[in-house]
């Protein structure tokens, strides 16, 4: 219990000090946003005359000082804490954006809060109000700052310096899916390989070059700081990531530890007897030859279990098709595997092969090899046996090479016995792969085979049947590279806190670019990804779909995750506007967050195929009211906003 009590103390003062860290963040936003000069306000409605620009890209006019309301409807593009009225094209020219929603005339049951025409939607104009009379944000602890006339008490914990002592630690372990851990597990894969090919060809005695000299080295220091770095990652456990020190080195002892003892005592021992002794071979220098050569010998054979690392090697090819997000890729990647565990088989094979006739030879038997191959290189004997080993596995010709004992003709036909459901099991898996592959792309050639059969029968003219095909096709595999979550069915196994966190990865960062929503992200975690879960609906829009028209209800704030939309006022009149909105740039219809009578009076289009973050009024307000300090600060902007 005091453990548990222990933990959840450490969590609540992390949660604080996060808090005041947000606390520059409330101070730019409420200062440099909400009190800044209008035409540097983010989010504010600018009180404009129902003028625009005349084009030309060096007018700087101002708008007269007589103005009606009205508001762009189109937020234009900013950085994180301010923006300006005006929107930079790529040709240099600089315009304003003078697009206007009309509201509908505020119902005598509104908010007396608002200066002007505009009504808060209920839950801001509830919580400004708690806000305007002065009720303390639930925030505890002894220090406080004032923000405008907003002061909110910070919590501040005596032992915050405990917290940050654990946030540092906490940096020191590394995530296991982080890109410099799969990175170094990559590279530890290639060692494993390099291994497996390198240790088994030591029987045939081939000459130590300084690559190879090289080699050992690299690998022998990689395994060996890869036991610090196991120690400075966390691990999974039943579906959770475990980021505890004494918990990682825990399950350290309980699997790799023993492994690594094991192959890296030994590769230390032969490293470090060579240095000293490097004539511990040579019979004629010094007299101990016949030992030296007995000692190297144990200490290669022990080094042997290097091969344990194979072991490893599952965990690597998990790590590679957890990054493979496409199942031809996927599939191409499974046939390579089951081509590499053909070819690694025959060669373990050829290399046992060699080192029981060169036994035999050396105690007098007959073997294979006294046919003449002692006096070859090292590299045709290896090249023949490894031709004998892989005719065991297919019916092509063999080499002229039989069993001379017993022994060998043993070895031979347990080779045949398992070449016979080893080929098998790695022909089948190559041909089920290559089965699902052709099902893949069989359904959509037939669907285009049907489109251009129908196209000529209903005698279409060339050019626009072309233009079909092209736009069909370009449709087609755009849809194929997006996926919903509802589409992908083992995702609904998930618990309410990771999906949370997996709608958040996928939302956020396209809503980030509104300020609010970046202060959020660093003030209050949990209530972003209430939001990304509940608030945010995904919208796919093909090339030229209407997503609202003028005098339409507004129903949500957009922001473009892909593609180009485009949004037109006064269409088909001389005071026709257009502007064009790439991922990115802007957000539309932000003041549908804050008032529920409004109207648009433009057309949003999509220019290209395009995928939409759409952020719900209702749903919004629901959650950001269940945080009351977010509650607050959001009211205040609300209000700022109307003003």
């Amino acid at each position: 219990m005091r453990h548990l009590l222990a933990e959840h103390r450490l969590s609540l003062e992390t949660k604080l000090l996060e808090l005041q860290e947000g606390q520059r963040y409330i101070t730019e936003l409420l200062t440099v946003n909400l009190n800044g000069d209008s035409s540097a306000r983010t989010g504010k409605i600018h009180k404009v005359v129902s003028w625009e620009t005349s084009g030309d890209k060096d007018s700087d006019v101002a708008p007269p000082e007589t103005a009606t309301v009205e508001d762009t409807e189109l937020t234009e593009g900013r950085n994180k804490h301010a923006c300006n009225s005006v929107l930079e094209h790529s040709d240099g020219s600089l315009h304003e954006p003078s697009m206007a929603l009309r509201v509908k005339p505020k119902p005598k049951r509104a908010s007396s809060l608002q200066g002007n025409d505009f009504a808060l939607r209920e839950v801001w104009a509830k919580h400004y109000s708690k806000f305007s009379n002065k009720e303390k944000v639930p925030f505890s602890g002894q220090t406080s700052e004032t923000m405008g006339s907003h002061t909110i008490k910070l919590a501040l914990s005596p032992s915050m310096e405990n917290v940050n002592k654990a946030k540092n630690s906490k940096g020191l372990i590394a995530y296991p899916a982080s890109k410099h851990r799969v990175a170094w597990d990559l590279f530890g894969g290639l060692l494993i390989l390099y291994d497996l090919f390198m240790i088994p060809l030591k029987v045939f005695e081939y000459p130590d070059t300084l690559f190879t000299d090289a080699m050992d080295w690299m690998t022998l220091l990689f395994w060996t700081l890869n036991v610090a770095a196991t120690l400075t990652v966390g691990f999974t456990r039943r579906g959770e990531t475990v980021m505890a020190p004494r918990e990682i080195f825990k399950n350290y002892l309980r699997t790799w530890c023993i492994v690594d003892v094991i192959t890296l005592v030994p590769d230390w021992a032969f490293t470090l007897v060579r240095i000293a002794t490097p004539n511990l071979e040579d019979a004629s220098s010094g007299g101990l030859g016949e030992e030296g050569v007995r000692l190297l010998r144990i200490l290669r054979l022990a080094r042997t279990a290097r091969l344990l690392r194979l072991l490893k090697l599952q965990k690597v090819m998990e790590k590679i098709s957890d990054y493979l997000d496409s199942e031809v890729a996927s599939i191409m990647a499974n046939i390579a595997k089951m081509i590499l565990l053909l070819l690694a088989l025959n060669h373990l094979i050829a290399c046992v092969w060699y080192a029981l006739s060169i036994a035999f030879h050396d105690a007098g038997v007959p073997a294979w090899v006294d046919s003449g191959m002692l006096t070859e290189p090292w590299d045709i004997r290896y090249v023949t046996s490894f031709h004998w080993s892989i005719t065991q596995f297919t019916p092509a010709s063999k080499p002229q090479i039989h069993p001379a004992n017993i022994v060998e003709q043993t070895f031979a036909i347990f080779v045949v016995v398992f070449a016979l459901v080893g080929f098998s099991y790695v022909v089948g898996s190559i041909l089920g792969s290559l089965a699902q592959l052709r099902s893949m792309t069989e359904q959509s050639a037939k669907d285009f085979w049907m489109m251009r059969r129908f196209l000529r029968r209903n005698q279409v003219p060339m050019e626009l049947a072309s233009r079909i095909q092209r736009f069909v096709e370009h449709a087609h595999s755009q849809q194929q590279k997006k996926m919903s979550i509802q589409e992908v069915k083992v995702l609904s196994l998930l618990s309410g806190g990771l999906m949370e966190e997996l709608q958040c990865a996928m939302n956020m960062p396209h809503m980030m670019l509104h300020p609010l929503f970046a202060f959020l992200n660093n003030f209050s975690v949990i209530t972003v990804q209430r939001l990304a879960k509940e608030a945010v609906q995904r919208f796919q829009l093909a090339r030229g779909d209407t997503q609202f028209l003028p005098n339409q209800e507004g129903s949500y704030l957009y922001f473009i995750a892909s593609g180009r939309m485009q949004y037109v006022r006064d269409a088909d009149t001389p005071n026709e506007r257009v502007e064009v909105v790439d991922k990115g740039e802007d957000w539309i219809g932000e003041p549908v967050i804050w008032t529920p009578f409004w109207i648009h009076v433009g057309q949003l289009t999509a220019v290209s195929e395009c995928d939409l973050c759409a952020v719900a009024p209702k749903a919004f307000g629901d959650i950001v009211a269940l945080v009351r300090p977010v509650a607050a600060i959001v009211a205040r902007y609300s209000q700022k906003f109307m003003l």
